[in-house]
């Protein structure tokens, strides 16, 4: 359980979920037709990973993941830019009929899950940086953020970037090249930099999103 300002929900309201009130944290929740999403919405307007709920220090933000049909709030399409949720904002994905709404209840202690958590889990455990690190990416780091770079805002498999990253198979490797390693190294790399305007984002056990 963490101490929070405020617990913010998501209210499904329409299809088989009707009524389901979804709690929020401080870890990414995706939304989308794939099961292993957080918010399944299984209809054929939406896009298998269809949008990201961010916590940020200003607030909870919806990110839509450059789909075809979009992702609406208050009937109005966001794009590709963040956008920040306030209490009672309609959510819907594509043309989707299900609607989710947004609320932040009062000030108290809320606990730390999501509903339809699936089964391995949504958050990955990462080995720490060494601290020995420097800014300069590796090869390994190149490719990563290369790959996610060339689909900025879209949901990269781990399968998809092991492929790329290390196109003869990385059965051989040592355990500082496994793809948390390299993401958690590019990460901290990537906050080193006063200038940088991205960031990397894992999401569940399915992969990882520049932002």
């Amino acid at each position: 359980m963490v101490e929070v300002g405020a617990a913010a929900t998501l209210l499904v309201r329409g299809g088989p979920n009707n009524g389901v009130i979804i709690k929020l944290t401080d870890r990414p929740i995706t939304l989308g037709r794939r099961q292993d999403n957080d918010v399944v919405i299984d209809e054929t307007t939406v896009s298998r990973r269809h949008s990201l709920i961010l916590d940020t220090p200003g607030g909870f933000v919806l990110r839509d993941l450059n789909t075809t049909n979009g992702t609406y709030v208050n009937q109005k399409r966001i794009g590709q830019n963040e956008n920040l949720l306030n209490h009672g904002d309609h959510i819907k994905l594509g043309g989707s009929e299900v609607t989710l709404v947004f609320q932040i209840d009062a000030p108290g202690t809320v606990m730390v899950e999501a509903a339809n958590t699936p089964p391995h889990g949504t958050y990955i455990t990462e080995p720490p940086p060494s601290e020995e690190a420097d800014s300069e990416l590796n090869e390994a780091e190149s490719a990563l953020m290369t790959a996610l770079a060339t689909r900025k805002g879209v949901v990269v498999s781990r399968d998809e970037l092991s492929d790329e990253i290390w196109p003869d198979g990385a059965e051989n490797l040592d355990e500082t090249m496994t793809l948390d390693t390299v993401a958690a190294r590019l990460r901290a790399k990537l906050e080193m930099d006063p200038e940088n305007k991205v960031s990397l984002v894992t999401v569940g056990g399915f992969g990882f999103v520049l932002l």
